[in-house]
């Protein structure tokens, strides 16, 4: 979705109790607003928490309503083009398809929200790992192994040809 349609809606989402989010949030993104349904990162999140995707359709039809006591709209109604996930049951229950993996990642980047909403347990190496020397990371990882292994966790570091990894 192009930011000049989005702009009006964004400016008004207080109205109605929402907010809006560039980066996938497992506990608080409710929805997806997207053109099309794509096995991108963000459609596989929304589809692992069992969140519903959306067009921006959606948005103006709960800003349209005049009265808190309107119903809301169905979402299904909203539903856009794509077939994807198709096979999709919306439960409250997040996807466990990573239940039982601690996954290391190195960089801010959409790997953990993704491993995250299929129920993995994260570990940030770029905002908890010691840099200031060799040996003190050999160790801060050995601890992160050996706390993997006693929570019963399989440990699997994300690689990334991010430039951002040094």
């Amino acid at each position: 979705i192009k930011k000049p349609e989005l702009d009006p809606i964004l400016s008004s989402l207080h109205y109605i109790g929402a907010t809006h989010s560039n980066q996938w949030d497992v506990k608080h993104c409710t929805h997806l607003v997207a053109p099309d349904k794509t096995a991108a990162a963000k459609g596989i999140m929304a589809w692992a928490c069992r969140r519903p995707v959306v067009t921006k359709g959606y948005l103006e039809a709960l800003l349209d309503r005049r009265d808190a006591q309107d119903g809301l709209p169905k979402e299904e109604d909203y539903c856009p083009s794509g077939t994807w996930d198709r096979n999709l049951k919306y439960t409250s229950e997040p996807s466990t398809a990573l239940k039982g993996y601690r996954i290391a990642v190195m960089v801010d980047d959409d790997n953990a929200p993704l491993a995250q909403s299929a129920g993995a347990d994260i570990l940030l190496i770029h905002e908890n790992a010691s840099s200031s020397s060799q040996n003190n990371f050999e160790t801060w990882w050995g601890t992160q192994k050996h706390k993997a292994l006693h929570d019963k966790l399989a440990l699997v570091v994300v690689s990334s040809s991010s430039k951002k990894c040094k």
